[in-house]
């Protein structure tokens, strides 16, 4: 079983970081996990100059890109800080890694430069390449798990725009992760 894992960047917060960790070392444990990071507060910093500046969307998708990286880094580092090993790579049986966004900078047929397609919906581009068993995005909000509709998430400011055309079709279940079951 293959488990992605979408990691807010809103989660990169001293009072959530650890418990985030323990909940991400917790799931490693039965199966394998790849962890998309969100930009966080990198990605609002490119919203904000790309209004001020006024760069086109494919500027400002490349440097979300680079913000996702960003919140890797601290999640890496914290890791690494929190258990004094480095995060594990993928080898055999149950493990995590990290996912880089670095092949989408290079590729920029692979998914539209929008704001409209976040980290959310590039979880869910990722886990069908990969062939995943089930997404779970990982929340700073105060639920515990919410599998319901994707349109009903984006109604409520949960995911991004495109976040449910692109889940349609999903071979896999897609759930909300919220403080509730990683607090």
């Amino acid at each position: 079983m293959i488990e992605v894992i979408k990691f807010g960047g809103s989660l990169c917060h001293p009072d959530t970081i650890h418990a985030a960790i323990a909940w991400l070392e917790q799931q490693a444990q039965s199966h394998s996990v790849v962890v998309v990071c969100g930009g966080g507060a990198y990605a609002d910093l490119v919203r904000t100059e790309q209004q001020r500046l006024g760069f086109d969307d494919v500027i400002a998708h490349r440097q979300a890109l680079l913000a996702m990286e960003q919140t890797a880094f601290i999640l890496q580092g914290t890791w690494q800080q929190r258990t004094g090993r480095a995060m594990p790579i993928s080898d055999s049986g149950t493990s995590m890694t990290l996912w880089s966004p670095r092949r989408l900078l290079l590729d920029q047929n692979v998914v539209p430069a929008s704001w409209d397609i976040t980290s959310d919906s590039l979880a869910v581009w990722l886990a069908k390449e990969i062939g995943a068993s089930l997404l779970s995005l990982m929340k700073s909000l105060d639920i515990s798990f919410d599998q319901g509709s994707p349109v009903d998430w984006h109604s409520k400011g949960w995911v991004d725009a495109a976040f449910s055309e692109m889940a349609l079709g999903a071979a896999y279940p897609i759930r909300l992760v919220g403080r509730q079951v990683w607090g």
